[in-house]
């Protein structure tokens, strides 16, 4: 059996940042893709490949995909032990 490392990240378009900090991760889901599960929140172990999520999403809206930071600054929300947290 898989161990499940201390720290998860779930990379996301700017303009949900502030509800997932008001609401939580997963309480207002907005699926990326046509076969996302309901009430399913998708967590990587490495940043990088968390990342990637958003940028291969088929049914987000222009809009909210020309918010995906590629200047290199972009931000990771993860949770470790401690809650809930934004990479500096």
């Amino acid at each position: 059996m898989q161990s499940v490392p201390n720290t998860l990240y779930h990379a996301t378009y700017c303009a949900y940042i502030d509800s997932m900090l008001t609401h939580g991760l997963g309480a207002k889901p907005i699926p990326n893709w046509e076969f996302s599960k309901p009430n399913i929140v998708y967590l990587e172990a490495y940043p990088n490949a968390a990342e990637s999520y958003p940028e291969t999403s088929e049914i987000v809206s222009d809009d909210i995909m020309d918010q995906i930071n590629y200047s290199g600054q972009s931000k990771h929300l993860y949770r470790n032990k401690s809650g809930w947290a934004i990479t500096p």
